[in-house]
């Protein structure tokens, strides 16, 4: 009976108060018909899959046998990072990059809600289980005033909402860098130089815990690779893995 009576309600309410695709302002008419409340199960199938025969540093594809039976490649054989491993869900192109532009630049803010439940749907099952804490790569006050709020701990405070991990603001921004989409890595690894610190309150809450270091969207891996660094280094943390909504 209670189906019924849920399954009548829903029908009322998208009869009232039709909503509609944000990616494609589809009408959202029905459970089957959306993904979520503001995602249809069309742009959902469109969403790319990061392939899982990847760099578990970089995430870029692996071609050579050698690679693949080490899990990184040539590039990051030589360079490898603080983190433990990076984890990406999707590729950061069509319905996905449209997705984040509209939270980052277009001030929605509650479609951090439909990227955690993406990021959710991509995981393993009971992958969180392996962390003891999310620490959001942080924004500087200035932009985070500008934007009104921070993409990363969004996304991680949604995505905890499913666990029983807490959220911990770990880090700051200590430099205002200029936007890094033009950047290739060792320019972003110039300008991201000494951009972090951490937080004094949560140093503490650091010693020996297994991070999982959430953003949105992972391009170079120079974010990571420094916040990852002081965590290590002066957090203490025991390992450090990064999570990301998209690969560019």
């Amino acid at each position: 009976m209670f189906p019924m009576l849920k399954s009548y309600a829903q029908a009322c309410c998208d009869l009232l108060f039709p909503r509609s695709c944000h990616i494609c302002s589809r009408l959202l008419c029905g459970a089957t018909a959306r993904f979520d409340d503001h995602l249809c199960a069309d742009c959902f199938a469109s969403m790319k899959r990061c392939n899982a025969i990847s760099c578990r540093w970089c995430g870029s594809p692996l071609t050579e046998e050698r690679e693949k039976e080490e899990f990184f490649c040539r590039r990051c054989r030589n360079d490898k990072p603080a983190y433990h491993r990076l984890m990406t869900c999707y590729a950061y192109e069509g319905p996905v990059r449209l997705l984040i532009h509209k939270m980052k630049y277009e001030g929605r803010a509650y479609l951090a809600s439909t990227i955690a439940r993406l990021i959710a749907a991509a995981l393993p099952d009971k992958w969180l289980d392996l962390f003891d804490a999310l620490v959001p790569v942080p924004l500087h006050a200035a932009r985070a005033r500008e934007r009104e709020f921070n993409q990363a701990e969004a996304i991680a405070r949604h995505l905890a909402g499913t666990t029983s991990l807490p959220v911990i603001p770990a880090l700051q921004r200590s430099k205002n860098t200029p936007a890094l989409a033009d950047l290739k890595k060792q320019g972003r690894m110039r300008v991201l130089n000494h951009a972090f610190r951490l937080d004094e309150k949560c140093s503490s809450l650091m010693s020996r815990r297994r991070i999982l270091l959430v953003d949105d969207i992972v391009t170079t891996t120079a974010t990571a690779r420094q916040a990852s660094r002081l965590l290590m280094d002066e957090g203490g943390c025991c390992q450090v893995t990064v999570l990301a909504f998209a690969k560019s």
